[in-house]
């Protein structure tokens, strides 16, 4: 919990009322998540050379025999790209685009 003064200064020094500070903190943070969830999707679409969907079509899991290195990019990957997505339609609720 942020201390009542600090909160109240901070909110002074941007200028902005305390409903309007909690919101702006609020999608900055879904901004940086969402930022977070599309760069796991860039690396690992550069590092396999395809999307996540052609990632699952391609069954490349079976094809590189299970290995943990490509369980690991996979589960990594599929919450990326779900969290991207979710993300992306929260930030749609609060008016962000």
């Amino acid at each position: 919990m942020v201390p009542a003064k600090l909160f109240d200064k901070i909110a002074k020094d941007f200028d902005l009322s305390k409903e309007e500070l909690i919101d702006e903190s609020l999608k900055a943070e879904l901004r940086r998540r969402l930022a977070a969830h599309r760069y796991i999707d860039y690396i690992l679409s550069r590092k396999y050379k395809m999307s996540f969907v052609e990632f699952e079509r391609k069954k490349i899991i079976a094809k590189r025999k299970y290995s943990l290195e490509v369980e690991e990019d996979y589960h990594n990957w599929d919450q990326a790209v779900d969290g991207a997505k979710t993300i992306a339609k929260d930030l749609k609720l609060l008016g962000c685009h």
